[in-house]
């Protein structure tokens, strides 16, 4: 693991991206990107939970999911093994031993994750998803690099919500437009039958 120094540094380098960016999931892939150049990584993405299902938002490592792939189900009988409570990371050192986990395409053979570390995304009080970060061997990672990928979809979590807050105001801002148009539209109209 680099030096605290190069962790934050990379953290800092990835919110900034992330701040920056017009819309944060266009950064995405190379905040992922970031977070697994600083750890023993072969897969790293950015989840959503979305009608019952882990949905891939963002991800980094091959094979690189496309925005939108339906991984496998949250919830009921075939409910794969993911972060579903709590606010801090969960980790799997070795997925060969966990009742609930299930290996998914394209993630078996050769390219079967053997160690996750999960941590959920939160919108208030409600899970939407979790960042996952995974390695081909075991026991890959350390308490500090848990806490790592914690730190990470904090950082992640805040830009998403702040992003979410840009837009309601620039939807706002179009839905004020609107109505002055329409003001200005009845006025003219008014206006000109006087």
């Amino acid at each position: 693991l680099p030096s605290p120094p190069g962790c934050q540094t990379a953290l800092a380098r990835a919110a900034a991206s992330l701040d920056d960016a017009p819309h944060p999931a266009q950064a995405l892939p190379d905040a992922l990107a970031s977070l697994a150049r600083l750890l023993p990584a072969h897969h790293a993405a950015l989840l959503r939970y979305e009608e019952g299902w882990a949905v891939a938002e963002a991800s980094w490592g091959e094979p690189l999911l496309p925005s939108g792939t339906r991984l496998f189900p949250i919830h009921g009988p075939q409910r794969h093994w993911a972060p579903l409570e709590g606010e801090r990371p969960h980790y799997l050192p070795d997925t060969t031993f966990a009742s609930n986990w299930h290996d998914v395409g394209p993630w078996i053979g050769e390219r079967q994750l053997r160690s996750v570390v999960a941590v959920p995304m939160l919108s208030g009080e409600a899970l939407v998803g979790s960042l996952i970060v995974a390695s081909l061997e075991p026991h890959a990672y350390t308490e500090e690099q848990v806490e790592l990928v914690a730190m990470f979809g904090e950082r992640i979590d805040l830009a998403l919500r702040k992003a979410r807050l840009r837009e309601g105001e620039r939807e706002r801002a179009r839905a004020t437009e609107r109505l002055v148009q329409m003001r200005d539209d009845f006025v003219a109209s008014v206006s000109h039958e006087l």
